[in-house]
This record gives C-alpha cells, structure tokens and sequence, in this order.
C-alpha cells in the first residue's frame, strides 16, 4: 500500500492557556498542553486511517481561520503541542524534522487551524 505525500489535519484552536501570551497557573498550563497534545494525536490517527507514516521530514503548513488577525509569531508557538500529538500519532517520526512555512490566516466566523504536511526527502 503507498502512503500519501500530503495529509491535511483539521483542528480545533489550541487551548487559551497554552497561548504564548497566556498567564495560567502552572497545572491549568500542563492539562491544557495534555488535552492539545491528545486532541492532535486521535484526529491525526482517524485521518492516517491505520496507517503507519513516522516521516522523518516535512513540511509543513498552518492556515488558521480567526475573528481578528493575531502575531504570527504567537500562533507558531501556540501550535507546539499539536506538532508534538502528530510525533505521537506516528506520523512524524520526530517534530524536529519538520520545516514550517509561513502561517496564513484568513477572518471568519468558525476559528480552527488546518495544518498540511508535506512528506520531504532527507
């Protein structure tokens, strides 16, 4: 069976808390980085259908859909936990291979975050 070169992911946003700019005590942090970090690993398993990936690189693409612009700086880090529920998942063999474009955002009403991975060649 071949794998596919692209899977795109749709995602809830992260966690407030997570959020680079943030202030919650620490354990309000480390649940929402653990509810992130699960969210991110089931939704990648359900759309790797049962199959095994573990993509040592990629690249890497957010589009995020907000009611108001936001620093992209902060959404790159706000994803962190979601990169790493991917490694979990087994699609990524290890996040530090991914090379990440430039995150898009577009205004609308529903805000999410879909994130599309390209298999690279080492």
């Amino acid at each position: 069976m071949t794998h596919p070169t692209i899977i795109s992911i749709s995602l809830r946003l992260p966690s407030k808390a997570c959020h680079p700019n943030a202030r919650p005590h620490h354990m309000a942090k480390a649940n929402a980085k653990k509810k992130d970090r699960q969210t991110a690993c089931y939704i990648a398993l359900e759309a790797m259908k049962g199959q095994t990936f573990g993509w040592k690189h990629a690249t890497a693409h957010a589009h995020f859909t907000l009611k108001r612009e936001q620093d992209h700086d902060n959404l790159a880090a706000w994803l962190k936990h979601f990169w790493d529920g991917l490694t979990d998942a087994g699609l990524l063999s290890d996040d530090r291979g991914l090379t990440h474009k430039p995150i898009t955002v577009t205004k609308g009403k529903v805000p999410g975050v879909v994130l599309t991975l390209t298999r690279g060649e080492a």
